[in-house]
């Protein structure tokens, strides 16, 4: 293998979403960074997203970047100026520290550190509304979904696949 690129300012990047020619890079240190990789060996900065530390997970639709921050929730921007993102609101029914936020269609799916498995209406974007919760003692990170099923990974409790056919009852 040949490294052919790398951008590093010093934090902890954690999650990477790329979409075209711009990588959105959740730091740890830093909040979300949104990076033109259009070239490689020459990547650029285009914007930082504040209030963003401790972000986890990125999901972009559209024009719009949700956020997961551990301790700051899920938060969304307007991101069609990358070099001057615009703050629309957030998720407020959390019930833990989010982890990954993944949307299908107009569904999303947050998994929360204590708060288990959120099933979120993402209808109108801007203002996301908890369909229905899974919450167990486990502490979900990452999620997946294929078909009716989400593939939810806990820390000590492994991999657990939910039957969401029904996003209003999601059923282990």
């Amino acid at each position: 293998f040949e490294e052919v690129g790398q951008f590093n300012d010093g934090g902890m990047a954690v999650s990477v979403l790329v979409i075209n020619d711009r990588a959105y890079v959740c730091e740890f240190d830093h909040g979300l960074e949104i990076l033109d990789i259009s070239n490689p060996a020459h990547i650029l900065k285009l914007g930082q997203i504040d209030d963003t530390e401790q972000s986890r997970g990125i999901e972009v639709i559209g024009d719009i970047a949700y956020v997961s921050c551990n301790t700051n929730g899920l938060k969304l921007f307007n991101v069609v100026d990358p070099s001057q993102p615009v703050y629309l609101g957030q998720y407020g029914d959390r019930d833990g520290d989010p982890h990954q936020f993944l949307a299908v269609g107009d569904i999303g799916y947050l998994t929360e550190w204590h708060g288990g498995l959120d099933i979120v209406n993402m209808s109108d974007p801007l203002k996301p509304k908890r369909l229905s919760q899974y919450k167990d003692s486990g502490l979900a990170f990452s999620v997946d979904i294929v078909g009716s099923n989400a593939f939810v990974t806990e820390y000590r409790a492994g991999l657990k696949i939910l039957d969401i056919s029904d996003s209003k009852n999601p059923v282990l």
